[in-house]
């Protein structure tokens, strides 16, 4: 590709020139770039191939939304799913938030024990030893609040991004379509214990399975509407209400 620059909008009227070295961008294409406005998706507005920019004063488009999306889904209260299809989690984070800068990157770091587990059948029980009342309470208030934005699960091994408190957290765990069971389940938030984040993840996966008996497959991926209909706009996507 040919390095040119990018006219980038974003909210609040602001438009700014960015040198663009590393993508195939159109008008339309949904970026992010590095500086002041980092973290801040922005829309291509305009492409300029005849330029002289300084490398001084130029910030640079650092990463391009991708939301090609393929297969079937299904319409389930406040998500979409599909079965057999999992998007790549990466795809999917950059619909919610930017790449990491390297400092960042480099300042998390983390140490793992035991993952936890959950059994989806007793996940509103007495029994279920590790999961507090005070958090499931949280955790239905997160899943109801629409700020599990996405889950992805891949041959059994999934990934979810929640957004609580403007803050973003990560939950990974693996996961048993046949025995309805998160198992080795993480979070990145700084709670040490079973976590509101992996509760509600788990609150949604028991919804998707007992209520909508929408999920039959250990690959699939589950998308909050908000999301999927920006990123289905214009397509030809197949859609079961």
């Amino acid at each position: 590709m040919k390095t040119n620059v990018v006219y980038v909008d974003f909210d609040y009227n602001q438009r700014y020139p960015y040198l663009n070295d590393r993508f195939n961008l159109e008008i339309g294409d949904a970026v992010y770039v590095d500086g002041k406005l980092a973290g801040r998706v922005g829309i291509v507005t305009e492409i300029v191939t005849q330029f002289k920019a300084s490398l001084k004063y130029y910030k640079h488009v650092i990463a391009k939304v991708d939301y090609d999306i393929h297969g079937t889904f299904e319409k389930c209260g406040m998500y979409y799913v599909s079965n057999g299809d999992s998007v790549p989690f990466e795809q999917l984070l950059l619909w919610v938030k930017g790449p990491d800068t390297d400092e960042e990157a480099e300042e998390e770091e983390f140490i793992c024990g035991e993952g936890y587990e959950i059994s989806l059948d007793r996940l509103d029980s007495s029994d279920n030893s590790q999961l507090s009342f005070n958090t499931y309470q949280r955790g239905k208030k997160i899943a109801y609040g629409g700020a599990v934005h996405f889950i992805s699960v891949k041959d059994g091994v999934g990934k979810a991004i929640v957004q609580y408190y403007g803050e973003f957290r990560c939950v990974e765990f693996d996961f048993d379509i046949k025995t309805k069971t998160l198992s080795n389940a993480f979070c990145t938030c700084i709670y040490p214990k079973l976590c509101e984040d992996i509760a509600a993840v788990a609150i949604i996966l028991k919804k998707l399975t007992d209520e909508y008996d929408a999920l039959h497959e250990n690959t699939f991926t589950v998308i909050e509407q908000s999301h999927f209909e920006t990123a289905i706009a214009g397509k030809d996507i197949s859609v079961t209400l």
